[in-house]
């Protein structure tokens, strides 16, 4: 047993440390400026800034006036703390709206669409012998005791009571710590964003785990039944999908072409290690890994794309509200 939770120890430092001091270049790319830019602004002031109206342009770079040279990896930003602590619930009320954001996106058309051909993809896997094919392939070809082994450690990326107060201790980080540096700050956001990720495709998750069931591998049988919930297993892998999300965020966190296919390639291992231990078929640990991606890239578009309509959280003098912005 101490072995195991050394393990896991050694698995959360290297996830967090990978994402962290991995490329300068990540702190500079699709950071909103709102997220750090408005407190120790008036309403009226943040009206005359034309903050909010920039909340969510990837185009408008910090300036020096409100945290430091822009981009400024190599200069110390301000002293000042850009989240000072006690303010939980001004993070929290942007965390809130920028969820919504992105729930109106994945339940979108664009979104509903792209969740169909996934599952309609895995359907076919699972109800077809394709399913049965694959795992048999893999155990013959792939399957070993060193395979076991390190299918052993990138089980641990998907275990959700291990992965999910990392995700939200990063996202949390701003309310007890100066965010001027600029490893803080994408450790910060890519919290956020897999908190997100985690919140909007989760309800998805649930949805199928509660409306398709099917067998393990051991069982041989892949074919889904609706609503029963006897069958041991459901119809998506729940480890893919936590496994997948930390990966498939800082892939999207950063432009160097190195690191984005090495990230892209480490969110697979955790659904495969679901294949390698028999655990579940090809078709539910895809469909994990997809809903994780489809997620991720709902949060990456709410972070990259123009609004018309923008509804933030403000402070103000005597309390905290909501602002609403138009732009045409």
């Amino acid at each position: 047993m101490t072995n195991i939770v050394r393990t896991k120890c050694a698995l959360l430092l290297t996830a967090i440390a990978l994402v962290g001091p991995v490329d300068c270049a990540m702190a500079q790319v699709n950071f909103p400026a709102g997220r750090f830019s408005h407190d120790a602004l008036t309403p009226e002031e943040v009206i005359e800034e034309g903050i909010l109206i920039d909340l969510w342009d990837p185009h408008r770079l910090p300036s020096e006036g409100h945290f430091g040279p822009a981009l400024g990896c190599q200069q110390p930003c301000r002293e000042q703390p850009l989240f000072r602590a006690g303010l939980l619930h001004e993070t929290l009320g942007e965390f809130m709206a920028e969820s919504w954001l992105d729930h109106q996106d994945f339940y979108s058309f664009r979104g509903l669409t792209l969740l169909g051909v996934g599952l309609g993809t895995a359907a076919i896997l699972a109800n077809t012998s394709l399913d049965e094919d694959f795992q048999g392939w893999h155990d013959d070809h792939i399957r070993s005791r060193s395979a076991d082994k390190f299918a052993d450690a990138m089980k641990c990326f998907g275990e959700g009571n291990i992965m999910i107060p990392v995700f939200v201790g990063s996202a949390l980080l701003g309310t007890v710590c100066d965010l001027s540096n600029p490893h803080a700050r994408v450790i910060n956001e890519w919290g956020n964003r897999c908190s997100r990720t985690l919140v909007v495709g989760g309800s998805a998750v649930l949805a199928l785990k509660y409306s398709f069931s099917a067998g393990r591998p051991n069982d041989m049988d892949s074919q889904w039944y609706l609503f029963s919930v006897n069958r041991g297993v459901s119809s998506v892998s729940g480890h893919a999908f936590v496994g997948a999300i930390p990966f498939i965020n800082a892939a999207m966190m950063t432009d160097n072409l190195l690191l984005k296919t090495a990230f892209y390639t480490a969110s697979v291992l955790p659904a495969w290690s679901r294949i390698e231990h028999r655990m579940h078929y090809l078709s539910q640990a895809f469909l994990g890994w997809g809903i994780a991606y489809l997620a991720a890239d709902v949060v990456y578009r709410t972070e990259l794309f123009q609004r018309n309509w923008t509804i933030v959280p403000q402070p103000m003098e005597n309390g905290f509200g909501v602002m609403a912005t138009c732009r045409w």
